[in-house]
Parts: C-alpha cells; structure tokens; sequence
C-alpha cells in the first residue's frame, strides 16, 4: 500500500509512479536543435536521443521514480474523427527531417528497451488519456503518481496524490523543472484543476489548432471561470456579462467553446488496466546501452558505464574485485633484470606497441606539451594481453586536501548554496592513495647507462613498433637524445583514414568502438580540478595497470585496423603519406 501525501511544490514521497508523456519530450528534444542538429560521424541526427538520454538520467538521479512508465499516442484518436481539423496547424517536417525523426524515435525506442522502461499505448488513444486513466486508477489504488510533461492540458490531473511535473531544458532558455500539486496547481493558468478544462475551451490551443472563443484571451477567460465556473454556466450567463466583447464572442461562439471543451478534456475511460509491479524500476541492461551508446557515439555516456568486469586499475584498489578473473597479463619492472627480459621478448616478437606515460616538468602548466614533458613510465605490449610496465619517475604523493576530503570516511560539512554542486568523483588514485601512501619505486632513467638495452629497442628499426599519437611520444624522447625508429602504425591515424568524420579518435572511444570494452581513461586514473592526482604521484600499482592496458589496446587496435585499411584500399596512403608525415611534423 503506498500512501497519499500532498507537498506543495515537492516532489511526493517515494515510492512513485511516473509517467511520462513520451511524444511531447521527444518532439521537444529534436526540435531544440533542428537548426544545429547532434549528427554522428555517419551523419545519423541523434539529437532526439541523446535529449532522451540526459532527460532519463536527470530523472533517475534527481528523483530515483520506483515505478516508472513512457506512454506514446498511437493511430488516429476520436479528437481526430470529431475535428478533423485538429493539429492540423502544425507544422510539417521536410522529408529528410522526418526521415531523421523516424530514426530517432527507433533509437529511443531502443534506448527504453536497454533501460527497461515500458512503452504504454492503446491504439487510437493519445498519450493524454492513456495518461489521464492510468492516473485515475493510480488514486484508486493509493498509487503516488508524477505526470512528466511540460503540457499545460494536465493541469486537470492535478488531486490529492497526483503532481505535475515540467521538466523544464536547458540551452538558452534554463528553464528550471516545476513541481505542481493541488497547493499550487491555480498559479499557472490562474484557475483550479477542476476548472482548467472550460478555462482551455475559451482561450483555445494553437498549437493543436483547438478553436476556443475568438476575442477572449488569458485574462478574460480566468475572470469568467472564476466569476461562473464551467462552460455551460459561462454560456448560460453570456447576456448579463456587462463587457461588450467577451459577451457577443460567447453568444456567435457557445459551438465553438462546447466542441473546444470536449478536446481539451482528458478521457480516463481508455481500455488499459495499471500493473503498478510491471512499471517497476529497473537495473539498465548495461552491455546494451552500453553498446547504443557507442553506435550513437555518446562516448562520454558510454564510459561511465560501469560492467561487471572492472578495468584493470579498478582492479588494483578494489578489494572485491581483486579476485575476479584476469584475461591478461601486466606486470611492473622492478630491476634492471626485468628489463632486459622485456627487450629479448619484443625483439623475439617483432611487433610491439610502446607508449610513454608522462607528467609535465616544474612550472609546465600540463603534460600535454611533449617539448615539456618528463617520461614517468614507459608501457610495452608484445602479444595481446601481455604487456609491462617500467617506471622511472613516480614521485612520493604531496597530500592535497580536496583529496583527503573526498577519500575521508567522515562526511564533509554541508555547503549551503543556491545551487547545490555535482560532487566530484574520487579518481582511482585517490582511493588507492587512501588505502595507505604507497611508496614509488623506480629503475633508472633512460639515460642510465644501465638502461641502454631498453634504449637501443626503441632506437631499432627493426623491431615495428605501434603507437597511439606516435609523434607525441616521437618528441618526448627526442629531447633525451633518443630518436625512436621503427615506429609503422599508429593507431589514432589509422582511425582518421578509416573514418575522417569519427568524433573522437581517442583510445578509450575506439576500444569501446571495436571491443566493446571499457579502459581506464586518465580522468577515471588521475581526476579533474582540486581532485586532480598528479601522474607522477599516482601508486605504481595503478599506474602499472593503466599503462599496459592502453598499450595492450594499442597492439589489438592495430591488428583490428590492419585488414581494415587493406579492405578501404587505404592502405598505401596510410604507409607512404599519413605515417611518413608524423617525422616530417615532428621535425616541424
């Protein structure tokens, strides 16, 4: 039993029912951006969608629905039938437009499949009554039950233990979200939920061409519900109203307000019947949205997609993922010894892919610069899964107190603000930094002459080796005196041939791409702003497994891209033009 409580301007106490006008978000998503549509490297319109997705997302994190329905129109309703005239102003998409609309509205039905929201209709209804009956059966059951549309017409709705919810957009308009309930449900409209409908049957609707009374606007028509109440004792009364205007429009209109009353007013009689328990959240389907996300390249939305198997880093400071199994094989040098192990099983392999993790120099603003940056670890993968990793410039963590905040078990002093902040998310690092301040071990430099092994490697031309942003790592250690040869695939051009118009060619973006995987981006490692943890101060462990991670996706990105490229006859470009240019830039 879920009991009725009345908050004015609140949302109700959970649980919940929402129910949410599914077209009317839709349309309003595509329309917010029609003159700069979100569009994919394919040239798919994903504007519609991806309002979808940040709509459920505000939704489930700033209300947390327990129940939770998206309710469509379907077919042609009996407003239709009794005014054949009804919507018929609304304007008319172009067929390319409504081509992009279709595939929009297929993508959001596949996105309410991924995260399990049921789509309710009944073929010839509209949203609106599907709505208004499922609300009245709500009540009757002692339901909580949240309308999400920004449509005046459900003021109507609005009784004890029934709210309103606008949902309010962003952009240039920022328009807040609105809670409506029977305390505050005459503000907007200036008349009572029981009243809205013969309010709507003089003022009219353009936007569904419902006629009303020609010559009574906003004012005119609260003033008579107020003074009369319904349609009929408005009409009943129209030859004593004293203003000239209003008078004569409902004496040559009463048609007119009659039929208007009749379209605005919400049925509750649709053939349906609420299953509270079939509307009931639940948990996403996360290797489908996951994988939606990537097609509809919201890489962003996609990363933050937590999978029951952990990124290798999230391994290194999570205890009840420590144990899970591992599909690889990293590991940390930790001798000189190891290091000469590494070189003799590349140079058995022949093909290796190499990265250089680094942070920038004192006073560098960040690492971003190769001409200013300083090699903290090198990352080598010789086979798919089995990589190493060689650190030679951790340095002992300098305790920040954001992090000490963030990792605290005791809960920080409450700030009090008129807009409340999205907490910052502790990085990798700063977890493992809590768990117990790890001191750095690390080999010699490269300049060592101890390390000349590891040096000559990456000197060889003989031993290929692969890249992501090979010229970045070119430069870094160049100002060493080491010039790195060899060097015949990377993999952040190659995705640039395959596909010019790709978003992002990011390495964490292409692993979800083509393997569907998620790896540790430098943000999940490091965090951003105050929070932000140093590279060279982050645990070896963690830094470890961040580094041969990317380093091994470099290495199966190359073997992906390779047929690719000899499939789109690109190859040639790639070898003789796009690969020759990374010298040619970096002596630039």
């Amino acid at each position: 039993m879920l009991f009725l409580y009345v908050v004015p301007g609140r949302p109700p106490p959970q649980p919940a029912l929402f129910l949410v006008d599914g077209y009317a978000l839709i349309y309003r998503a595509f329309y917010a951006l029609i003159a700069r549509p979100l569009t994919t490297s394919r040239g798919e319109n994903t504007s519609a969608a991806y309002g979808i997705v940040n709509f459920l997302r505000l939704l489930h994190q700033n209300h947390k629905p327990a129940y939770l329905g998206w309710v469509h129109d379907s077919g042609t309703s009996f407003r239709h039938e009794t005014f054949p005239e009804y919507k018929a102003t609304r304007e008319k998409l172009s067929e390319d437009l409504q081509q992009d609309f279709d595939r929009g509205m297929e993508r959001i039905c596949d996105l309410l499949e991924s995260y399990h929201i049921p789509v309710l209709t009944v073929p010839g209804y509209e949203a609106d009554d599907v709505i208004g009956t499922l609300v009245r059966q709500a009540v009757e059951q002692h339901v909580n039950v949240v309308v999400v549309s920004g449509d005046k017409d459900f003021q109507q709705l609005v009784r004890p233990g029934v709210w309103l919810l606008n949902p309010g957009r962003g952009g240039s308009a920022n328009i807040d979200e609105h809670w409506v309930s029977t305390e505050n449900a005459n503000e907007r409209l200036g008349v009572p939920p029981e009243l809205v409908t013969d309010y709507l049957a003089l003022v009219g609707d353009s936007s569904d061409n419902i006629p009303g009374v020609r010559g009574i606007g906003d004012k005119t028509a609260a003033e008579l519900v107020s003074a009369y109440g319904n349609i009929e004792n408005i009409l009943a009364a129209a030859p004593q109203i004293t203003k000239k205007r209003p008078r004569e429009a409902l004496l040559s209109q009463s048609a007119e307000a009659r039929l208007s009353k009749q379209l605005v007013t919400i049925h509750d009689d649709v053939p349906i019947s609420l299953d509270v328990d079939s509307l009931k959240v639940r948990d996403p389907d996360k290797l489908k949205l996951r994988n939606l996300y990537v097609e509809l390249e919201f890489h962003a939305l996609a990363r933050q997609i937590v999978l029951d198997e952990p990124t290798p880093a999230e391994r290194a400071v999570s205890p009840t993922r420590a144990d899970a199994p591992r599909q690889n094989r990293y590991a940390t040098a930790t001798s000189v010894e190891d290091v000469s192990g590494i070189v003799a099983r590349a140079r058995a392999a022949k093909r290796i892919a190499v990265a250089l993790e680094t942070a920038p120099e004192q006073g560098a603003p960040s690492a971003t610069d190769p001409l200013r940056a300083e090699v903290v670890g090198i990352g080598i993968a010789v086979a798919p899964g089995e990589a190493w990793y060689i650190p030679i410039g951790h340095r002992a963590y300098q305790p920040s107190q954001t992090i000490l905040e963030l990792t605290s078990e005791e809960p920080a002093p409450k700030k009090t603000k008129s807009k409340a902040k999205t907490a910052e998310p502790v990085s990798i690092a700063a977890r493992a930094l809590a768990q117990g301040i790890e001191e750095p071990v690390n080999l010699p430099p490269l300049t060592d002459p101890a390390m000349r092994q590891l040096r000559e490697l990456l000197e060889d031309a003989t031993v290929g080796k692969a890249a992501q942003n090979g010229k970045f790592d070119k430069l870094v250690l160049r100002r060493l005196g080491i010039d790195l040869r060899g060097l015949e695939f990377d993999t952040m051009i190659a995705s640039y041939v395959l596909d010019p118009g790709r978003r992002a060619h990011a390495l964490d973006v292409l692993a979800l791409e083509f393997f569907e995987q998620r790896i540790t981006s430098l943000e999940d490692l490091c965090g951003k702003g105050r929070a932000l943890v140093p590279y060279d101060q982050v645990p070896v462990r963690c830094a470890m497994e961040y580094a041969c991670e990317r380093v091994d996706m470099t290495l199966r990105l190359r073997n992906e891209f390779e047929p690719q490229l000899d499939a789109m006859v690109a190859r040639k470009l790639f070898d003789e033009i796009e690969m020759p240019l990374i010298d040619v830039l970096a002596e630039m």
